[in-house]
């Protein structure tokens, strides 16, 4: 996938802890030839599909600059 033009990659998975459920996206990205950076965001099963996950994941990703 692109992710503002950086060869990147979205690995998404779920767990269990403590019998709460949770879903995890970890994004994963290059942005030069000596620099990577990874994204992680988890939330419970329950309010992955919500709105409040949904803003803070776009904030998250929209707001991100790398070192430099």
């Amino acid at each position: 996938m692109d992710y503002r033009g950086w060869n990147t990659a979205d690995w998404e998975f779920t767990y269990t802890e403590d019998g709460t459920g949770y879903r995890t996206i970890d994004r994963g990205f290059v942005v030069n030839d000596h620099l990577g950076y990874a994204l992680m965001y988890t939330a419970k099963d329950a309010q992955w599909h919500g709105d409040l996950r949904k803003d803070t994941w776009k904030t998250l990703t929209k707001s991100f600059k790398p070192k430099g």
